[in-house]
C-alpha cells in the first residue's frame, strides 16, 4: 500500500483558476517514495498534467480545475496502479501562491469570476508573522481576479514565516508556510586537529567565522562515525528553525540545511506546501 496526498497550496483550491498542488507519497513504513511518477486525469481519463516526485517523495504540479469535474491522481508503484481521488476543489473561494524571485517573495492572490461577484471591493488582510513579528498588507479584489504583492527578503523574519489571509470579519481563510534562508548562518570547521592526552582525546576545532565572538556557549556531541545509534533526521538548524512550526514527521529534515543550494531551497518550499497549513470551513465563510 502507498499513501499519496494531493494538497492545494494555502490550504484550498478553486475551479476556473490556476492552482498549485503539493504532492507527497509514502510507503507502508511512512517513508517517502523516491522519484514516483504519475498523472492527473479527469473523469474521462484524459491526462491533465503529469508529476514526478523528488528523492523524498515530494513534488508539485499546477492546473486549472473545471467546474463539475472529478480529478484523480494515478501512480504506478511496484508494477501496480494506484488511484487517489482529489476531493478538495471548491467552486468559490480565494487561493494564493508564493514565488521566490531574487531578493523578494511574490504573493499571487487569485479568485474566480463567480467569487469576484460576491467579494468585489471587500477588505482582506494578508499577514506575515513568525510568532513574534507581524506585518500586515491590506488588499481588495476590484475588477480583476488576480493580484500580485511582494515582500523583500530582508523584510521577512529569518526561518519560517507564516502567511495568513483574513477576510473582512478577521476570520483566517488561507495559510501557507515559507522559509527564509536569509540571515541563517551555517559555519563549517576550517581546520581540526586531535591528539591523545592520557586517557582522553584532545580535539581542536577552528571556525574562521567565529573570530569576532568574545564569549559564546557551545554544545558538543561526539559519537563514532559508524555508530548505528546516531541516525537522527534532524540537525541543530532544522530542530530550531523548522520542527517547531511543522506538524507531523519530516523525513531527513537535515537535508534541507546541509550544503544548501537552490535545489534544496526548492525542495523545502515544496515540503511546506504539503505541510503546515490550517484548514478552514469555507461553507460557513462563503454561504
Amino acid at each position: 500500500k502507498i499513501d499519496l496526498q494531493v494538497l492545494p497550496e494555502s490550504g484550498h483550491a478553486i475551479v476556473n483558476a490556476m492552482n498549485v498542488f503539493g504532492i507527497i507519497a509514502k510507503n507502508g513504513l511512512g517513508n517517502g517514495i523516491a522519484n514516483l511518477e504519475g498523472t492527473i486525469v479527469d473523469s474521462k481519463l484524459n491526462s491533465v498534467t503529469k508529476f514526478k516526485l523528488n528523492t523524498l517523495g515530494i513534488g508539485t504540479l499546477s492546473f486549472i480545475p473545471k467546474p463539475n469535474e472529478q480529478y484523480t491522481a494515478i501512480a504506478n508503484y511496484k508494477n501496480k496502479e494506484h488511484r487517489f481521488t482529489i476531493n478538495n476543489i471548491a467552486n468559490k473561494g480565494i487561493v494564493f501562491s508564493l514565488f521566490s524571485k531574487k531578493d523578494k517573495v511574490l504573493i499571487n492572490l487569485k479568485t474566480n469570476t463567480e467569487t469576484l461577484k460576491t467579494i468585489k471591493n471587500e477588505p482582506y488582510r494578508l499577514t506575515v508573522h513568525n510568532g513574534e513579528v507581524l506585518k500586515i498588507i491590506d488588499f481588495t479584489f476590484s475588477d480583476k481576479p488576480n493580484l500580485v504583492k511582494y515582500i523583500k527578503l530582508p523584510e521577512l523574519s529569518k526561518g519560517i514565516n507564516i502567511f495568513t489571509v483574513f477576510n473582512a470579519d478577521n476570520k483566517p481563510i488561507l495559510e501557507r508556510l515559507y522559509f527564509n534562508y536569509n540571515g541563517i548562518e551555517n559555519t563549517q570547521v576550517s581546520t581540526s586537529t586531535y591528539k591523545k592526552d592520557k586517557d582522553s582525546v584532545k580535539i581542536t576545532l577552528k571556525y574562521n567565522a567565529l573570530k569576532d565572538l568574545k564569549h559564546s556557549n557551545l554544545s558538543v556531541s561526539v559519537l563514532p562515525t559508524q555508530s548505528k545509534s546516531y541516525n537522527h533526521h534532524q540537525n541543530i538548524i532544522s530542530s530550531i528553525y523548522l520542527r517547531p512550526y511543522v506538524n507531523g514527521y519530516v523525513e531527513n529534515a537535515k537535508y534541507y540545511f546541509t550544503a544548501v543550494d537552490n535545489k534544496k531551497k526548492f525542495d523545502l518550499n515544496n515540503l511546506l506546501i504539503t505541510q503546515g497549513w490550517s484548514s478552514y470551513n469555507w461553507n460557513t465563510i462563503f454561504s
